[in-house]
């Protein structure tokens, strides 16, 4: 099992990545496995990192999990083409960044890389976030926010996984405080049309914010849907 990477993937932004990337971290290494989980790219906070390192005793270094920070909240690409340059420790190429992932893996048995956005958000003008899971090979765990347009959005980013000829290992819907109509319904439609990748629904968790995140009572809460996953 050593070296084993898997990507979780939003269809958009704030769909809920971090915070299934974090339980299912923690829930793997409260199984007894060497999970870590990597942020390659923040933009804007990296609040997120710090959740990370929680579910994970931060075993790894922030620039570890995190090497890439862009202060502004855009697609790398997007930044550059405003700031003119990046300021890293480590180059931005594709080559640093798969070598970087690829680095980690060796070290511990099961590597959860969260994704940045979506699929298509370009890194550089060269390449999108999606090539470099392609170069890796690596499978692919899909959230969503369980609300309207999950289906569009969902079937969409199944779609280009499969051009690429990526793997998708199960579609997660993150439940919202508030649900609409189409939250009953999103499940089961999107189970339809995908195929026999496995589509199951994550509770709204009252108490995952980086204020009282309990995310060791949270993965054991769940810890049957993360099992499924």
């Amino acid at each position: 099992m050593m070296g084993k990477i898997v990507f979780i993937c939003g269809t958009d932004t704030g769909s809920g990545k971090t915070v299934l990337t974090g339980l299912l971290t923690r829930f793997s290494r409260n199984s007894g496995i060497d999970a870590v989980a990597l942020k390659p790219f923040c933009s804007g906070s990296r609040e997120d990192v710090d959740f990370l390192q929680l579910c994970q005793d931060s075993v790894l270094t922030d620039d570890e999990v995190n090497p890439w920070f862009f202060k502004k909240p855009l697609a790398p690409y997007a930044d550059l083409k405003i700031s003119g340059k990046y300021k890293f420790q480590k180059p931005l190429n594709f080559q640093a960044i798969v070598k970087h992932i690829d680095s980690i893996s060796k070290k511990h048995n099961l590597i959860f890389v969260e994704g940045i956005g979506g699929l298509m958000v370009p890194i550089t003008k060269n390449f999108l976030f999606i090539d470099i899971i392609s170069e890796l090979k690596a499978p692919v765990i899909l959230t969503a926010k369980n609300k309207l347009g999950a289906i569009n959005h969902a079937l969409l980013s199944i779609k280009i996984l499969k051009i690429y000829s990526l793997k998708c290992i199960s579609i997660v819907l993150m439940n919202e405080a508030k649900s609409d109509l189409s939250s009953k319904s999103n499940c089961e439609i999107i189970a339809e049309y995908s195929g026999e990748i496995e589509v199951l629904e994550i509770p709204f968790l009252r108490d995952i914010n980086p204020e009282i995140c309990q995310e060791k009572k949270v993965a054991k809460k769940i810890k049957k849907i993360l099992a499924q996953i």
